[in-house]
């Protein structure tokens, strides 16, 4: 698997905007990987814009979207409905 160096940390470049997610996520290690791979997964099955990957990764980086959802998103559902509140759909 081809790798990305971002501050420091060694991360997957398993998809389109994984050096963007680098620059807002920890690295994926045991108790994280489910995260990375929930929010490339996401970005790749709605095909989300790089502007708008940023949009979604600013708001859990700056904890709205946390609070929106009352904690880290689990679901594809949680990650579409703070696309929904950013009007990324439209």
């Amino acid at each position: 698997m081809n790798t990305i160096t971002v501050n420091g940390e060694t991360y997957p470049d398993d998809g389109p905007h994984a050096a963007l997610m680098a620059q807002f996520m920890p690295p994926p290690k045991v108790t994280r990987d489910a995260e990375w791979r929930l929010f490339r997964d996401w970005a790749f099955e709605r095909s989300i814009t790089a502007d708008g990957m940023e949009c979604v990764l600013i708001a859990f980086d700056n904890c709205c979207a946390q609070m929106v959802l009352g904690g880290r998103a689990r679901s594809f559902a949680d990650l579409d409905e703070i696309a929904k509140r950013l009007r990324l759909d439209r």
